[in-house]
């Protein structure tokens, strides 16, 4: 079940993003949260109960759905100012607080799930919310800055409307392979 639930996590975002950066820089943040996270648990010393590894899947996609939203706004941003250093610094200025604040709440959440007086959740807990946690510095800060070396310079797009409700439309940009 793991492995097939990381191939459709993968395939999704493929289909979505339709280019290296918008997929390789998920796969990164990712990856780091996931060593952090694993590295964590082993540094303390508490064993990972292997039936309850379903929630690090989630935790990968909810890494990769802050990813998304982070390159898409770059994409939308970069559609528009056509410089990548000022796209990454727009994108990251509008990102950074509701990723962050979202990122917190989800962390909060895995965390009050310690209040169970069983030992697995309570190291279950732990390891979650810390990993949780590490979606801050991996996913937030440096997620603009990788999708802005991995952009090429002349871009070929397809556009569409992102949002109805804000005129001017502001434009959903993915380079086409």
């Amino acid at each position: 079940i793991f492995g097939v639930t990381a191939t459709a996590l993968l395939l999704a975002l493929v289909l979505y993003m339709r280019n290296v950066a918008g997929v390789v820089a998920p796969l990164v943040t990712s990856v780091t949260a996931a060593i952090w996270g694993f590295g964590f648990v082993g540094w303390l010393g508490q064993p990972v109960e292997p039936l309850i590894m379903v929630v690090p899947l989630l935790l990968v996609a909810r890494s990769f759905s802050h990813c998304v939203q982070v390159t898409e706004r770059f994409y939308e941003v970069y559609h528009i100012v056509r410089d990548k250093r000022k796209a990454a610094e727009i994108s990251l200025g509008v990102m950074m607080a509701p990723g962050t604040l979202g990122i917190i709440t989800d962390a909060a959440g895995l965390f009050l799930i310690a209040v169970a007086p069983i030992p697995a959740m309570e190291r279950f807990a732990l390891f979650c919310g810390f990993w949780a946690l590490m979606l801050i510095p991996t996913n937030v800060p440096s997620l603009p800055r990788s999708v802005r070396v991995a952009v090429p310079v002349v871009v070929n797009t397809t556009c569409r409307c992102f949002s109805s409700a804000a005129p001017p439309c502001l434009t959903t940009c993915r380079t086409i392979p």
